[in-house]
This record gives C-alpha cells, structure tokens and sequence, in this order.
C-alpha cells in the first residue's frame, strides 16, 4: 500500500477500507493499521473499526476439518515410486506383511488396511 495512495483516500465508514483492502489486495485490518499509522484516522475510529472486523471474523463460519486418512499420508510420506516398487516385493513374496508393515506403514496401520495403501497408491 503506497503511502501517497493511502494519504489521497478517506476512511468515513468501513466499507471504505474494505473497497481500499480489495483495490490493495490485502485485509481490512491492514488498510485500518495503515491508515492509522499515517493519520488518515483516528484512535477511535480505528479501534471501532478493527473491533467491528473482529466481530465479523469471529461470527464467521468455522469449517470443520476432517481427519486425514493414515494411507495417504503415509503414500505423500513414502512417495509413490517407493510404495509401489516396496508392494511389488511384497506381492512376489520376498517380504511379509509384517515386515511390509514395520518398514514402510511404521506399524500405524493394521495388515489388514495394507489393501487400501494398495489402493490408493495405485
């Protein structure tokens, strides 16, 4: 934000430094501190501002995140060349599932589950 760009705008109402925040590509609360620090306003007016945005922030939605799935993490952990070429051995019988389990899933997840590492390697 250029300080000759922000000293030529006004702040009136907040949904000035939200115009300003989407002309700078940056958050409100940016546009506020800056302007603040370069006088456009004042301690008032910038603390009503900064207190109605994190009204906003904390009224907003929260996403939930799922869990990730163990497999795939352990696939991005292992890469796939190796996962592949390692189920490759355990497929021709040169290791077993227990061994397949110790070296590559670092015991996280059961023989049983090592389908769907087949799986989703691929």
């Amino acid at each position: 934000m250029p300080e000759k760009a922000v000293r030529a705008m006004s702040f009136p109402d907040l949904q000035s430094v939200r115009d300003a925040a989407e002309e700078f590509k940056v958050t409100p609360s940016a546009v506020a501190m800056r302007a603040r620090r370069l006088g456009r306003i004042d301690r008032d007016t910038f603390t009503s501002y900064m207190d109605e945005l994190q009204a906003e922030y904390d009224d907003r939605p929260k996403k939930i995140l799922s869990n990730a799935r163990p497999v795939n993490a352990l696939k991005k952990y292992n890469g796939v060349e190796c996962s592949r070429r390692m189920l490759g051995i355990l497929n021709a019988g040169h290791m077993n599932p227990t061994e397949f389990r110790r070296i590559m899933l670092f015991n996280k997840i059961s023989a049983s589950q090592i389908s769907d590492y087949r799986e989703a390697v691929g």
